[in-house]
This record gives structure tokens, sequence and C-alpha cells, in this order.
């Protein structure tokens, strides 16, 4: 079974799951389903550990504070688009990129995900660049990947669903199948330099599948995953076409983050429509997986 737990902050959730690899660093050879992480035990250290200012914000979060010393393993933070700054320019300060930097302060690490720009060349691994003592490693998007994955299924699908706009969605299989694809090509280019050790921070609806991808790769590391928008009730989640491919691939990861408790829940009722889950201790589910081990 794979237990793994639901954390409203995605700051707390990244941090947790960097202490619970160092807990159960000795077991990571273990399958997947396998393994078991106790973060919410860290998480909670982490909420009893902020100051009197009550430490919610993003610099001042002790999850932050945790991942900014220089020991650890190498931190890989995933995105659908990775914001390269030109050089002699200022960075826009967008949340992800705040929670990046602070991230990757004093830590070695890497952004990866697309560039940005569309290229009918494929290319066998990903460009680097150094930017700001930032590494960034990034790809290029075909025009029928770009339509089909980020236009199509991603944005003309998950994101109204998500949203609860049932109505505005627009399903196509053709869009479904280009987002499993583009899903596949992130794991096929990220493992061309994941090492053992790396912990990976996945992060919203365009990469739902990718922990999967990698561990069918063979991938045993620890992954996260953050959703940067709401996650509608149970009944909503439903109308997705082929749901249980798409978030029912979350459960390969070992943490998930949500914005507010109410989205947490919500994605927690769905978890426990799946063929044996089960509640766990705190905000702990377990859910069979393909291995058919309980």
């Amino acid at each position: 079974m794979l237990a793994y737990n639901l954390i409203g902050s995605s700051l707390v959730a990244l941090g947790a799951l960097s202490i619970a690899t160092m807990r159960v660093r000795a077991n990571w050879g273990l399958s997947a389903l396998d393994r078991t992480i106790g973060a919410q035990e860290a998480a909670s250290e982490h909420a009893r550990s902020r100051g009197s200012d009550g430490g919610d914000h993003q610099l001042g979060d002790p999850s932050v504070a945790e991942l900014g010393g220089s020991m650890g393993p190498r931190l890989i933070i995933v995105s659908n688009r990775v914001a390269v700054p030109e050089p002699g320019t200022k960075q826009m300060a967008g949340g992800l990129v705040v929670a990046v930097k602070a991230a990757l302060r004093n830590r070695t690490g890497v952004w990866f995900g697309w560039s940005g720009k569309i290229d009918e060349t494929e290319t066998a691994e990903p460009r680097t660049l150094e930017r700001n003592h930032v590494t960034y490693a990034v790809i290029d998007l075909s025009k029928n990947d770009f339509e089909e994955y980020h236009n199509g299924l991603a944005n003309r699908v998950l994101w109204p669903i998500l949203h609860y706009r049932v109505d505005l969605q627009e399903y196509s299989r053709a869009d479904h199948s280009g987002y499993m694809r583009v899903n596949r090509q992130f794991a096929d280019k990220l493992s061309a330099f994941l090492r053992e050790d790396d912990v990976l921070w996945v992060h919203d609806y365009h990469l739902m599948p990718l922990a999967r991808e990698l561990r069918a790769r063979g991938h045993l590391n620890p992954i996260g995953f953050f959703l940067h928008i709401p996650c509608a009730p149970l009944d909503i989640l439903r109308t997705l076409p082929h749901h249980d491919e798409i978030l029912g691939a979350l459960t390969y990861y070992d943490l998930v983050g949500f914005q507010t408790e109410n989205d947490r829940d919500n994605f927690a009722a769905y978890l426990l429509t799946m063929p044996g889950a089960k509640k766990g201790r705190g905000l702990t589910f377990e859910v069979e997986g393909g291995s058919g081990r309980a």
C-alpha cells in the first residue's frame, strides 16, 4: 500500500517531505507501494516551531529555512513553464518564483520544465542554463504538443473542472492523448539527469501523472506535488473523463499539497472512492497500488 499526506501548504509539504525522506532513507530501496512516509508529524513539528508572527508567509516559513541548508539531497523543482530570466533583467516575483528561489537558497537544485518556446526539433536532453545562482533545465514543445497538452486538456478541461465550471470544459480524446504524451516526455527528459537521492517537487495540474511515469521508469525518489488552483468536490471531479487515469495518478506521489483545507478535503473524499482506499492516522491515506500488495 502507498501512504501519503495531504497538506494545505506547499512549503510545509516540501519541508515535511525532506524530513520524511531522511527518516525513511533506509527503506527507500522498497517499491513505491511499500513505502510509508510519516510526514504529517514533521509538518506538525514545523507548525509548532513557527514564530509569534504566525509564520505563514513564504520567506518566514520554517520549511524554507529547513530547505535552505547546503547539506542534503538535491532538490528538483518541476513545473509546466520555467521562467528563465534574461541576462541583465529582473525576474518577475510571482508566487512560484519566490518559493523556488527561497527553496534553492544555499542548496543544490534544478528547476525543470517547458521553456515557453515552440520548436519541432526534438532534442535528447534538456538545455541547461545558469541564472542568478539557479540552474534551469528546459525543453521545447512541438506545436501539436502545445495545443493538445497545454491549450487542450490542461486549460480547456482540467482548469474549468477544478474551478467548479464543468459547463466550460471541452474534452477530446486527442487532447487527452497529448496530455499523457507530454507527461511521458517530461519523465523521459527528467530521467536523463535524475540521481537516486534527488527530492522532486512537482507543480500544478499540467503534471498530475508525472510521478506515475517516473515510477514506471524505476525512480524511487521522494516526490511531492502541489496544486496551485482549487480542487472541486467529489461529484465534480468525477465528471472528468478517465478521471482515475489523471486524478488517480496523484496516488503515486508521496505528498500532495493544496491551497486550502477545503481543497484538501475535497480530494480526500475522492481518494476514498478508490478501490481499497482507507483513511489512516491524521491526514494519511492508504491506497492499493498496482503491485497488489496490502
